[in-house]
């Protein structure tokens, strides 16, 4: 009870708002959407939910939890709470309209999220000997964990791929859907469209301990870096603003390695473009960005500071007197009202990383970016002065 306890409180931050706002904060909004998976889960299948977390740097990038169960686990029928799980779990995140524009990718795959199921612990005599201690839905994979004997240690016993088990499902004939739970002693409280589900609860319950972030812990790192992507994001909300977009914040969009990206904005638009029509935007934009780095004291200083500090480094990139393309980041997504992708030929997605343009178009069945330009910084300023020049 105490470690459940203690997990619960080191998570709570990542689901309450920053704000006050439900509605717009991306750590609430997927902290639910775990939520709802984890009671949907424990439901049906007769489990609880013991631990929770993720990662949700700038944007929401892993999630994961774990359920502990009464029963006995066996490879036959962790294979079924894992494909079920998982698939669980991604329809509560990529069905939350309002978290799309806020996840890393949309929709959310396997590999971005985890589920644990484990064995409550028992008296070995009474276990099994083809009973495991946990089976792990995770990156794609199904891990079968069982005890290693004379430890309190576990060794994998079986790995397989998502789909490898799925087609063992469905060769065997198994229909989770018509499951009974095992357990119903174990059934949480099923949420109604305006209640939190159980989880969220408890998680609610615990956060009135504790003061919220305020807004000034926006961001995170030594006062000049904070300093810095404070300078940015008063820069991002005054493009917003200026071009009727919604800013999001300062940072980085990508799973680029943190060091080669220094300055990022995040922006998502309703207002739809055309390829040729984004090529110019972008372009344009990413003009004014440059500017706004090499004529901003506050990012001069910070770029000295960057260049000192980690100039005896392994790993980083070239330093350079002041800020260039290649350390520069722009996400720019595009939603409508529904908060639904726009079709093609309209754009989905702009980005700008590591030099270069990335314009994408969302796959009508999928709605998965799909690349359809990229160009160099070079030739993007090119297209920008050929049309300029007319």
């Amino acid at each position: 009870m105490n470690s459940l306890i203690f997990q619960l409180f080191a998570v709570v931050f990542l689901v309450l708002p920053f704000d006050g706002s439900e509605s717009m904060d991306y750590t609430y909004m997927s902290g639910n959407a775990l939520s709802r998976a984890a009671d949907e889960i424990g439901q049906k299948f007769g489990m609880r939910c013991v631990s929770s977390g993720g990662g949700a740097m700038d944007v929401v990038r892993t999630l994961h939890f774990a359920m502990e169960t009464d029963e006995t686990l066996t490879i036959e029928n962790g294979r079924q709470f894992a494909v079920e799980g998982v698939a669980i779990f991604l329809k509560h995140l990529n069905s939350y309209k309002e978290l799309r524009p806020f996840l890393i990718e949309y929709p959310m795959t396997p590999e971005r999220i985890s589920i644990s199921f484990i064995a409550r612990t028992k008296d070995s005599n009474d276990k099994s000997p083809d009973s495991l201690a946990d089976v792990m839905a995770v990156k794609g994979n199904i891990v079968y964990f069982r005890e290693k004997k004379g430890t309190l240690a576990w060794e994998e016993s079986l790995k397989e791929s998502l789909e490898e088990a799925r087609k063992i499902l469905q060769q065997q004939g198994v229909d989770a859907n018509q499951r009974a739970s095992s357990n119903p002693n174990l059934i949480t409280v099923k949420p109604t469209k305006n209640e939190l589900p159980t989880l969220g609860k408890i998680f609610q319950l615990v956060g009135t301990l504790f003061s919220r972030p305020t807004k000034e812990e926006k961001y995170f790192g030594p006062a000049i870096e904070r300093k810095m992507l404070w300078d940015l994001d008063s820069f991002g909300k005054k493009i917003a603003e200026k071009h009727g977009m919604v800013f999001h914040r300062a940072g980085d969009p990508t799973e680029i390695p943190n060091n080669n990206i220094m300055y990022g904005l995040i922006f998502f638009d309703d207002h739809m473009k055309s390829l040729q029509e984004g090529r110019l935007f972008a372009a344009s934009f990413m003009e004014e960005f440059v500017q706004k780095l090499h004529g901003s004291s506050t990012i001069k200083s910070y770029h000295e500071y960057y260049n000192e500090r980690f100039k005896n480094w392994k790993g980083f990139p070239p330093f350079t007197p002041e800020p260039v393309p290649e350390q520069m980041c722009l996400k720019i997504g595009y939603w409508d009202d529904k908060f639904d992708r726009p079709q093609k030929p309209l754009l989905a997605e702009i980005l700008f990383v590591e030099g270069f343009f990335h314009y994408y178009e969302a796959d009508p069945e999928t709605l998965s970016l799909k690349l359809v330009l990229k160009e160099s910084y070079a030739d993007g300023m090119k297209f920008l002065k050929a049309k300029q020049n007319g």
